[in-house]
């Protein structure tokens, strides 16, 4: 296991433990029908509605018409064409070996950097096919614009998730120490793994 990967498995672990600690002082304080906990319970049920919050970023800004020449269309066939070229061409075990990943004992960090090699040989590809649009077929470059600005409002697909779903709430209220006695067993249980699993690390 390499440093990276070391350290953010440590704070994922802790992030977890600290939740499953949570979670104890919950269901303890549920299961003795504690009104701090019922009190905490109720603030965290607050509803913050990311509608308002997202409002103004959701709306449609008209920057006017930009027209781009055929410069940028030269520009971008020869600068995506180069690219391309030299980015096809180098070996993965050189790039490996520069950002010193052993092939052998790290196959996923491999898989990545071919992923990333790919994925620019895509973007230099697209560059070239945007400078041939420009360059010899402006009407289709600007149907492409016009798709392109087309706005589509989140808010609308995401109305549904903005709504407060709170069934096990009301069952935790209806019945707290039930309630409290298993979220303190399954707290418990997950503090005791990660700390189990953070002293082997």
């Amino acid at each position: 296991m390499s440093v990276l990967q070391q350290i953010l498995l440590t704070v994922l672990l802790a992030f977890l433990l600290a939740g499953s600690l949570l979670g104890i002082g919950v269901g303890a304080g549920l299961l003795l029908r504690n009104q701090r906990a019922a009190a905490f319970l109720q603030m965290m049920n607050h509803w913050v509605s990311t509608r308002r919050v997202l409002k103004p970023v959701e709306l449609p800004r008209e920057l006017g018409a930009g027209h781009a020449g055929r410069g940028l269309g030269a520009l971008l066939v020869l600068a995506g064409g180069y690219s391309l070229t030299v980015l096809a061409a180098v070996p993965l075990s050189r790039v490996a070996l520069a950002l010193r990943v052993d092939g052998a004992t790290s196959p996923l960090a491999m898989v990545a950097i071919e992923t990333a090699k790919w994925l620019l040989v895509a973007g230099c590809a697209v560059s070239v096919a945007t400078g041939v649009l420009l360059l010899f077929f402006p009407k289709a470059w600007r149907s492409i614009e016009l798709l392109a600005n087309r706005w589509y409002s989140s808010r609308q697909l995401t109305s549904s998730g903005d709504e407060m779903h709170v069934p096990l709430d009301r069952v935790a209220g209806a019945f707290p120490r039930a309630a409290g006695g298993v979220i303190l067993v399954l707290s418990a249980v997950s503090s005791v793994a990660c700390a189990l699993l953070l002293l082997r690390l």
